[in-house]
């Protein structure tokens, strides 16, 4: 403790920290205690997810790489998944944790274990030697990629020494667009900037190696467009000397391994812009089927200019290994003014052609509807027994070029006859039946939806599409991403069913999910009144419950039950419950429907009303901006006074979206929540107090605490009801940042304080067992996000260790002490994002059970097992 008399501070009642463990945690990786696991619950996947592959040779294994900066591995064809990043990595800026949404794998055909696959972020290429279970960087390549992202990787299926890797970022659909402006493509990434063949720098690359990576070199074909995408390559399985690479600037065949190539221009594709490519063998007869998707284009109809057009495009196969293309297209194309009369499908369609031709009005500019137009597709799949199944793509929620009616569409005969072969929406049996059934097409609603029973027909055509298809290696089981919900069939497409989640009880709505959540989470909230409850907040998934019947469907898996805020997508940032009645449920919205409105129920949630308004959206900016709205707090004496904290950037502290410009610091009504006004005198530099916490006194109501980060920040208390602040002068003057404070049932208070690039001496966990005359450090980092101790015993500890926005640490995650801070131990094995964790918690009743919520893979609970697998998985 030498260190911390030096500072001037005053031992308290709290034991001395381990100096030389703490020095240890900051310069060395440590491991995390094998036999604590978290695993998830709640929904299932429960946000978008635009790539999902299947491994090549083995049906049972499936990856994602969902856009909240994870990535998951299955073992059990989707049942449940577990995540295959390294969770006692350094925090996620430094790429080591794995592949976080990982892009094209491709596995050996001779080790089923030996693999490579990109992520999606420039210049990473990771491999495995373990089936995928475990991800390392491949850093000996890093000089070879320039920074260029990697879109596709290709063994050569008869020798795994030779590998082929594509530059581009095509296959980023949510923000790769084409347009009769840039047919060929575009990208931007979120936030300005951007990508794809536009940045600076980027130039067209396809690499190979003969040595399983050990060195590469560039086998890019001569005249190939420097802007182009490298969508897919291929390596003919009976001639492995022959490779073809499709592009989004034609389509490229090489016979000598890469080392010369043909470009295969006007060999019967229209538009030579290739967006996605599949490919069928036979082992049998050596017979190989290629399957080129060309982009469909639009153009004004030269007969009526009031009216557009189809101007070629579409799926074209190839019997000839690449040498010539027929258009396979059949009776691709609906009738627009037939489904036009539906407003929902006018209503895209109209939008899908103000994006292509890049005009406003486009209803006024072509009022005409169209008696057959086709689809933008974005992608084919074949079924690997047989070549005449295919499968097309249609994601009018990611692109906005296309349109609504039917957004996964099938062929069983080669191409002839096409019919939509997921439908949920009331148009196909309701007054578009006699349309549908007259082209051939089923109208029986044919999807299972579990968790999201509330999108069942909710529209006329579903709103919503889905960006990822693909069948396992033996073509028994098809799994397509569909908005937020993973579903899989396994009769070929007739039915499908939503396999994110399981439900506990029947009849109930208590859930078990998969494991492969991709749910933004918010906060974590409990009241001793309700000691068997855990509430959930989160982004775009409304508030959830903990329920005990998650045994029911696994063992040791939690269950959890969403109460729904209304019949709109909502983003539930905070809530709490009113002191006089557990039954009385506030809650606050970070965005979609009444985002910055008080909700409140009177039922115990079965119904919300809003009461008033937190904060005003700024003009200009859409209710799916992101506000996060913290600490909602209601005075026990005198509920009537509320209080919350508005953060000025979210990000940096684990949850979505960033602050956009309404104002941040402390908020405070006196009225119940019927108005708000700002509360901020006294803040440090008040204009810009960035206030990540905000907690009443439980011994004194009258005093309010606001923990300030930042360099100019620290620990404010106001006894006016937030009328004004005034820095705790007891406070250590090195502390100049607080992240949050908590206080313990033994009347401790435990402060969490720092900035990532500080001193540790000026942050971690301070303790004060006098009321905040006196403090003792008992966890030494620079920065700390949060502390929780245990109702049922004080000197239970949890801590959470954050990577931060654009700063990394050594050792994130979460972090236990059972003896009251003397000593603690790493706790991330199974937490995908244990570096982005957003609030954590103790249950109050059972010993051993920790939660904790994250920035984008939803809510896990820890539990001591007794045995796992290395990455901290079940056995």
């Amino acid at each position: 403790m030498t260190g911390l008399l030096a500072l001037g501070v005053i031992p308290g009642a709290s034991p001395a920290a381990d100096d030389a463990w703490f020095a240890n945690l900051r310069s060395q990786r440590v491991e995390s205690d094998p036999s604590i696991v978290w695993r998830q619950f709640g929904p299932g996947m429960s946000g978008n997810n635009y790539r999902l592959f299947w491994h090549p040779t083995d049906p049972n294994i499936v990856f994602l790489g969902p856009n909240m900066g994870n990535a998951y591995r299955s073992t059990d064809r989707g049942t449940t998944y577990e995540t295959i990043l390294d969770c006692d990595g350094p925090g996620y800026k430094s790429n080591e944790r794995g592949p976080i949404e990982l892009t094209s794998p491709d596995f050996s055909r001779q080790n089923p274990d030996f693999g490579f696959c990109g992520a999606r972020a420039p210049g990473l290429l990771y491999t495995t030697a373990d089936r995928g279970r475990t991800w390392t960087r491949h850093t000996v390549s890093d000089p070879v990629w320039g920074g260029t992202e990697l879109d596709t990787i290709a063994v050569d299926p008869t020798d795994d020494r030779i590998w082929y890797v594509g530059s581009g970022s095509g296959s980023d659909i949510n923000h790769f667009t084409h347009t009769l402006v840039d047919p060929h493509g575009a990208g931007t990434l979120k936030g300005g900037g951007l990508r794809g063949g536009i940045p600076a720098g980027y130039a067209a690359r396809i690499w190979k190696t003969t040595d399983r990576g050990a060195h590469w070199h560039a086998v890019t074909p001569t005249g190939l467009n420097l802007r182009a995408q490298i969508v897919r390559v291929v390596v003919d399985p009976a001639r492995h000397e022959t490779v073809y690479a499709a592009t989004s600037f034609g389509f490229y065949k090489s016979t000598d391994g890469g080392s010369h190539w043909k470009a295969k221009t006007g060999a019967g594709l229209d538009h030579d812009i290739i967006r996605s490519l599949d490919m069928h063998y036979d082992p049998t007869s050596g017979a190989m089927t290629l399957y080129a998707l060309d982009l469909v284009q639009w153009a004004v109809d030269p007969k009526n200019p009031k009216s557009v057009t189809n101007d070629g495009g579409g799926l074209f196969r190839s019997t000839d290994r690449g040498e010539s293309w027929q258009k396979i297209n059949g009776d691709l194309g609906v009738n627009i003014a037939v489904l036009g009369s539906d407003y929902a499908f006018r209503k895209a369609y109209f939008k899908s052609l103000e994006a292509w031709f890049g005009i406003k009005n486009a209803e006024k500019v072509y009022p005409v509807l169209p008696p057959h137009l086709m689809h933008s597709f974005l992608g084919v799949r074949v079924d690997p027994r047989n070549p005449n199944k295919i499968f097309l793509l249609n994601d009018y929620k990611s692109q906005p070029t296309t349109f609504f009616g039917g957004m996964l569409w099938r062929t069983d005969d080669g191409g002839r006859h096409w019919i939509a072969t997921l439908r949920n929406g009331t148009a196909w049996a309701g007054n578009h039946k006699a349309y549908w059934e007259g082209r051939g097409n089923p109208t029986s609603y044919n999807l299972e939806l579990r968790g999201q029973k509330k999108w069942s027909l909710r529209d006329s055509y579903e709103r919503k599409a889905g960006g990822s298809v693909g069948f396992n290696s033996d073509g028994t089981m098809i799994m397509y991403q569909w908005a937020k919900v993973l579903c899989v069939s396994t009769d070929g497409g007739d039915t499908w069913v939503e396999n994110d989640e399981i439900e506990a009880t029947p009849g109930t709505q208590d859930w078990v999910g998969a494991g492969d959540s991709n749910l933004p989470g918010h906060g974590l909230r409990q009241d001793p009144r309700l000691p068997e409850v855990l509430f959930c907040m989160s982004g775009e998934n409304d508030l959830w419950v903990t329920t005990a019947d998650g045994g029911n469907v696994r063992p040791g898996a939690q269950a959890a039950r969403r109460i729904q805020l209304g019949d709109e997508e909502y983003s539930c940032s905070d809530m709490t419950l009113d002191p006089r009645d557990p039954n009385v449920i506030y809650t606050v919205q970070a965005r979609q429907a009444h985002a910055g409105e008080l909700l409140r129920s009177g039922n115990g949630g079965q119904t919300f009303q809003s009461i008033g308004t937190v904060i005003e959206w700024p003009d200009g900016q859409t209710k799916n901006s992101n506000i996060a709205q913290l600490c909602l707090t209601l005075d026990p004496e005198n509920p009537a006074n509320m209080y919350l904290c508005v953060l000025k950037d979210g990000r940096t502290f684990g949850y979505t979206g960033a602050n956009i410009g309404a104002g941040f610091g402390v908020r405070r009504s006196s009225d119940g929540g019927a108005t708000w006004a700002w509360a901020n005198k006294g803040l440090a530099s008040a204009a810009n107090a960035n206030v990540p916490c905000l907690r009443l006194d439980p011994r004194d109501s009258s005093k309010l605490y606001a923990g300030v980060y930042g360099q100019k920040g620290g620990l404010f208390v106001s006894t006016d009801r937030a009328a004004s602040w005034s820095a705790l002068r007891t406070f250590p003057v090195n502390i100049t940042s607080v992240l949050d404070l908590h206080f313990s049932k033994d009347g401790k208070m435990y402060v969490s304080c720092g900035t990532p690039d500080g001193k540790w001496q000026d942050g971690g966990v301070w303790v004060s067992a006098d009321g905040g005359r006196t403090w003792n450090q008992i966890f030494q980092t620079p920065c700390t996000r949060m502390t929780k101790t245990a109702a049922y015993d004080p000197k239970v500890i949890l801590v959470a260790l954050n990577s931060e926005k654009d700063k990394d640490i050594r050792n994130p995650g979460t972090y236990l002490s059972k003896d009251g801070g003397i000593s603690w131990t790493k706790i991330n094995r199974g937490n995908p994002q244990s570096d982005r964790v957003n609030d954590i918690a103790i249950d109050q009743v059972k010993p051993d059970v920790y939660y904790v919520s994250t920035y984008g893979a939803g809510w896990l609970r820890a539990d001591r097992v007794a045995s796992t697998t290395s990455n901290g998985n079940l056995k």
